[in-house]
């Protein structure tokens, strides 16, 4: 199972971006970000012309558990995080630094 699938499987949801509604908003050259947020108002994605897609994912207790920029993409790679009690415990940051 990939590590996406993983992480979706874990946050219990189904691709956000089916289920949420977007907004987007353009610049002085007609670029269109465009956020989208989950049933529960927290920020899923970010596309960005400039700067790609950023997504963020959250288990059942709102945590962000997840958070994967554009560069992050192309490698197939995620920053995870962990919690005890709603507590940040570790942040694994992809490039093997684990920060506890």
């Amino acid at each position: 199972m990939s590590i996406k699938r993983q992480i979706l499987k874990l946050a219990g949801k189904d691709r956000y971006k089916e289920l949420s509604p977007s907004r987007g908003k353009g610049d002085a050259q007609g670029n269109t970000t465009t956020v989208t947020y989950d049933d529960y108002g927290r920020r899923v994605a970010i596309d960005n012309p400039d700067t790609g897609k950023t997504q963020w994912w959250y288990d059942d207790a709102g945590n962000m558990i997840a958070r994967q920029t554009a560069n992050l993409q192309k490698k197939h790679q995620y920053i995870r995080y962990s919690y005890r009690y709603h507590q940040l415990k570790m942040i694994d940051n992809s490039k093997n630094d684990v920060v506890k």
